[in-house]
């Protein structure tokens, strides 16, 4: 009998990553663990669920169809898990996740129901931009921005990220809207200043050349060494900043912020999830939180 399960986790990373490479980063595997898992699982099938390219990876109409149910497998074996782990008590104890202020946000928005689900684990968020390291006893998932050395640790991507620059209507309104990069001269930008003590530089693409980056060293009219309060200061209407897309995106949605240079926004670092070991109560915040 075939293991009805084989390869499906790895087909859904793939689908939803767009590539073999992406789900690899995402799963915390190599690129050829993905591929053998995906045509595994197709042979069992008997039935091509992805087409494949050299520049593109899409779902077959077959792939679609199976996609749904997919998703609904891992959600169903994921809520059976917890539930084991409640019943033997497994899932308790302390668990803390060292982060960057800016993730503040994004993280307590996902924390509602949690605490119901999981009543025995006591979450400890520790945010700050100094890369505590996970050699550490006290850390047990760090979320880390861009670039990583290879430790060792089990890492998995957690978002990809997008550059948007930001605005009140009432700023724009009264300073006038930035057309293209260099119309910042004429604008207030406000700016982080990184942990090493440097003012970060924006990032924007050419959108006639769009593997070209153009780069806006505008001297600012503010500068934070803090995420949260730069976003802040751009509601109060001092300016215009640029931040991580998850920081602002419900501002966008509600109008209270409007993104500037759009056609020029360019792809930010990859976010990612490092876990020295997975304990049930660390496997139930990566699966219930930071999924």
């Amino acid at each position: 009998m075939s293991d009805l399960f084989s390869g499906i986790e790895a087909f859904v990373a793939v689908a939803q990553e767009g590539s073999f490479r992406g789900a690899a980063s995402y799963l915390g595997l190599t690129p050829g663990a993905i591929s053998r898992a995906v045509a595994n699982l197709e042979a069992n099938l008997e039935v091509r669920l992805l087409s494949r390219t050299t520049r593109f990876v899409g779902l077959t109409p077959e792939g679609e169809l199976f996609l749904e149910s997919s998703k609904a497998a891992i959600a169903s074996i994921r809520d059976g898990r917890r539930r084991l782990e409640l019943a033997r008590g497994d899932a308790s104890g302390v668990v803390t996740v060292s982060l960057s202020p800016v993730f503040a946000g994004l993280l307590t928005h996902l924390l509602p129901g949690f605490r119901e689900r999981y009543p025995n684990i006591e979450l400890h968020l520790e945010f700050s931009d100094e890369m505590a390291r996970l050699a550490d006893d006290r850390v047990d998932i760090a979320i880390r921005i861009g670039e990583l050395e290879d430790s060792g640790l089990k890492v998995r991507r957690w978002l990809k990220t997008r550059w948007v620059s930001v605005a009140t209507r009432e700023y724009l309104d009264k300073f006038g809207t930035p057309r293209e990069p260099v119309d910042l001269e004429n604008h207030a930008c406000l700016k982080f200043r990184s942990p090493r003590g440097v003012v970060v530089n924006w990032s924007y693409l050419d959108p006639k050349h769009p593997t070209q980056r153009i780069e806006s060293d505008v001297a600012p009219k503010l500068v934070t060494t803090l995420g949260p309060q730069l976003v802040d200061a751009v509601r109060r209407g001092l300016g215009i900043a640029q931040v991580f897309d998850f920081m602002v995106n419900k501002d966008i949605e509600s109008a209270a912020l409007v993104e500037v240079l759009a056609p020029y926004s360019a792809p930010g670092p990859d976010v990612f999830v490092l876990t020295r070991h997975e304990t049930p109560r660390v496997r139930a915040v990566l699966d219930e939180v930071l999924r």
